[in-house]
């Protein structure tokens, strides 16, 4: 009887855990980008400007131009194959993925993370990340200064004139380098054994 009712706490335990957990969510729709942290969510307005699609390895990526006058951002999805993953952390998939010398978290929130990345060049970039899927990376970057800043308010409660950000740069192309080299020597993509 001590083990039924054991075994009921338990499955309760974990019915309320995944009610009550909210995911973040970072998400290209008509109107824009969306970004969603539990019940705070934010609609940036951007225009597509460009589709594409790369395939490589084991990776599908579909690579989006995005226009807000007088701004151009880039937002990316990555998929990887069915029998693979993601294999690293996502600060250290930024730093490959952007070869950039450093990045810092400014918030991580339930898998959206809000981040500046230093480049090799020194240049800074802001960017937004999801990482709820080892099988699937958003990535948001080219972001203003000015927009990053109050998306971070909005989303985290971080005001502004606590934010120490760097100034960063104006992006008109993208600059994440997916590769073979990335993929096969990084490792940033491994098989998953089942």
């Amino acid at each position: 009887m001590k083990n039924i009712i054991l075994l009921i706490l338990f499955v309760a335990a974990i019915f309320l855990v995944t009610y009550y957990y909210k995911q973040s969510s970072l998400t290209l729709i008509d109107q824009g980008v969306r970004l969603k942290v539990k019940e705070k969510r934010v609609l940036l307005n951007y225009k597509v400007k460009e589709k594409d699609s790369i395939v490589f390895s084991n990776v599908n990526i579909e690579q989006s131009t995005l226009l807000k006058e007088p701004y151009q951002a880039y937002f990316e999805v990555a998929r990887a194959e069915p029998l693979y993953e993601f294999s690293q952390k996502t600060e250290e998939l930024v730093r490959i993925l952007f070869e950039a010398k450093s990045s810092e978290t400014i918030f991580s929130i339930n898998g959206l993370r809000a981040m500046q990345v230093t480049l090799n060049d020194n240049q800074v970039i802001n960017l937004f990340v999801s990482d709820t899927d080892t099988k699937e990376l958003h990535l948001f970057y080219g972001i203003s200064n000015e927009l990053f800043a109050s998306t971070i308010k909005k989303l985290s409660g971080i005001v502004s004139a606590k934010l120490d950000l760097k100034d960063a740069v104006d992006l008109n192309k993208s600059i994440t380098k997916w590769s073979v080299k990335h993929n096969d020597i990084d490792g940033i993509i491994s098989s998953i054994d089942y």
